[in-house]
């Protein structure tokens, strides 16, 4: 590991560590369950692998054994989200499942058809490394696709939605964009960019972690934000009406 990467890596691991205190202290913890796992999860990958980094085999295995459960609280953490936005709505969260649900899996396929891009640059020495960094780098573009769509109906609808939802949804979005981009470019370009992306992806975390030190807070839960501000008046009391008429009919077989 160069000196930039170490430097990176550990303002990024002091970020996590920060953040997963800040989510403790304030109660957020209990809202954002499981991003403050995967939070906890990332703390102490770093910190089990990194004495083993100068083993390369141990290292390896270590890496590839818990980078994949990275990948499940990414998804579950991502899914929390929608569950959050339309906690005030129940009616309609379980009918917007199966829309989740589709774009869940219209993202994957989506992206698994860009993959071919990736597998056409060099192999380099290690082949399993670029195969594993091209199922990655699928795994961030189907969770991109997945909040575009979630925003996409976030956007469409006038439900008010905590402040903290939108600094969340935004920030992972651009970190999952980042993500995909670099492990892309690292992809197509071979080895020699891997040390770089390395530093590029730590650099990414550590901005987003600190950008949500910043802007997660209690106070963030209480302030309500319409996302959709383009509305009319008259025409967002309206759909907000419908949408509660929709919601409490879908919740009358519930209170049978």
């Amino acid at each position: 590991m160069g000196l930039a990467e170490q430097i990176v890596w550990t303002c990024e691991l002091f970020l996590v560590l920060v953040l997963t205190l800040k989510l403790a202290s304030t109660g957020l913890r209990r809202v954002y369950f499981w991003f403050f796992i995967m939070l906890c999860f990332q703390a102490l990958q770093s910190v089990g692998t990194m004495p083993l980094y100068s083993r390369t085999d141990l290292y390896a295995w270590a890496y590839f054994l818990t980078q994949p459960l990275l990948w499940v609280l990414y998804v579950l953490a991502v899914l929390e989200l929608y569950s959050l936005a339309l906690r005030n709505h129940p009616g309609l969260a379980s009918l917007s499942r199966w829309f989740v649900l589709g774009a869940l899996l219209l993202s994957v396929a989506v992206s698994a058809l860009t993959l071919s891009a990736d597998l056409s640059g060099p192999a380099g020495k290690f082949p399993i490394l670029v195969y594993f960094s091209v199922f990655e780098r699928g795994v961030t573009f189907s969770l991109v696709l997945l909040l575009l769509a979630i925003t996409g109906f976030l956007l469409w609808s006038p439900i008010s939605i905590p402040r903290n939802i939108v600094v969340h949804a935004s920030l992972y979005s651009a970190y999952f964009l980042a993500s995909s981009a670099l492990h892309f470019l690292r992809n197509i370009q071979g080895d020699w960019l891997v040390d770089k992306v390395s530093v590029a992806l730590l650099s990414a975390n550590a901005v987003c972690l600190l950008l949500w030190i910043l802007l997660l807070n209690k106070r963030g839960e209480e302030t309500k934000v319409v996302v959709r501000s383009r509305w009319q008046p008259e025409d967002e009391i309206r759909l907000a009406r419908q949408m509660d008429a929709v919601n409490s009919f879908l919740l009358k077989p519930s209170n049978k």
